[in-house]
């Protein structure tokens, strides 16, 4: 019997050609969908918080926030609002103010890998192309007179959930160890030890 002809050989065969094709079209779909650049990139983002309640903001705290916060763009290769545009000029309604965490990530391939602090706990709102923050502080709160009902704590906001890039390198390293043990089995039905 030919050495390609072993049920063994085939099997390994057919789940190596399964496991490549998974790992090539997951990469591609991530490519394609993902709104994250498409090689190598950095982006920024704002994991949502709690939602402030209108009683417990200042006035015109919202309109402060478009003329003094910061801009950011969102994750994503296209904006779909011109940056700066004021709040004003593109809705009549005040969009609702949250809290939040600002980050930036390191992305590879469309996939994020590392995700780092940016300017950490924020109050913010969003649009189709920007978040809107500022960086708060329980001093700031106080002292603006924001209630909250325990001080902020970096904890509060995993950013491990923003890694998932680091899954792909599992797969990759899962394929790995499949290939050594083909291997060894290949071995075993050449007799070649």
């Amino acid at each position: 019997m030919a050495i390609k002809d072993d049920p063994v050989i085939k099997r390994d065969a057919t789940i190596r050609a399964v496991l490549l094709g998974i790992l090539i079209l997951a990469v591609a779909t991530t490519i394609v969908l993902s709104r994250r650049p498409g090689l190598i990139g950095t982006q920024s983002g704002v994991l949502p918080g709690a939602r402030i309640a209108d009683r417990d903001l200042p006035p015109d705290y919202a309109r402060a926030i478009d003329g003094y916060g910061i801009h950011i763009r969102k994750l994503g290769r296209q904006r779909t609002i011109p940056m700066n545009v004021p709040i004003t000029d593109l809705t009549d309604e005040r969009p609702p103010l949250r809290y939040g965490y600002s980050f930036y990530e390191k992305d590879l391939a469309a996939m994020p890998f590392i995700v780092r602090k940016q300017h950490g706990h924020v109050i913010y709102y969003e649009n189709g192309g920007e978040f809107v923050v500022a960086p708060i502080t329980d001093d700031y709160l106080r002292q603006v007179g924001i209630k909250r009902a325990k001080p902020l704590d970096d904890g509060d906001f995993p950013l491990w959930t923003q890694m998932w890039g680091w899954l792909f390198v599992l797969a990759v390293g899962g394929y790995g160890l499949f290939e050594l043990g083909a291997a060894g089995r290949r071995r075993a039905v050449t007799g070649i030890m």
